[in-house]
């Protein structure tokens, strides 16, 4: 009966140990650790730059925050010659949607392409968090790149430029 009730025991220890190691590296508990570990950084100001290509020699600069959009358009090689500078309310609605959607992790994984494009403007995202500054210049296949690109030209960036009655 001692052995058995022995055996018993180290069967169910041996169980636990199995169900806490299963439970340390379910799918489940690293989502979680993985959102935790982005919660833990917040997300303080993305600038965005688009410069050369096609654009005529102007420069495009934009710095995003929870309080302000501050956009400037430049002329020239040495960006001496600012066409437009602007800086508007930000709503913080706006930015909490906005940066709800970025994944730092995913952004820093981001590869620049390969190709060297004339014609196409280089564009450059910085996020800066309360820890760290991500930088990326021309990434490609990259869900968060084309997530703030997408929000950055259809959005803010149309919105400067009706703003200040510019042309595209």
């Amino acid at each position: 009966m001692k052995k058995f009730f022995f055996i018993f025991v180290l069967y169910w220890l041996h169980s636990c140990n199995g169900t806490e190691k299963a439970m340390a590296t379910s799918p489940d508990t690293q989502k979680t650790s993985i959102s935790e570990k982005q919660n833990t950084e917040k997300i303080e100001r993305i600038i965005y730059s688009q410069t050369g290509g096609d654009t005529g020699g102007k420069g495009v600069y934009l710095v995003i925050t929870k309080d302000s959009i501050i956009y400037r358009l430049t002329e020239g090689v040495t960006d001496k010659k600012t066409i437009a500078n602007l800086s508007l309310n930000n709503n913080n609605k706006d930015w909490e949607a906005f940066i709800d959607k970025i994944d730092l992790e995913d952004f820093e994984k981001g590869k620049p392409s390969k190709e060297l494009i004339m014609d196409l403007p280089t564009i450059k995202i910085i996020i800066k968090t309360d820890k760290k500054e991500y930088s990326k210049t021309d990434i490609q296949n990259n869900t968060t790149w084309n997530y703030i690109t997408k929000q950055v030209i259809d959005i803010k960036y149309s919105q400067l430029y009706n703003h200040l009655n510019l042309e595209k």
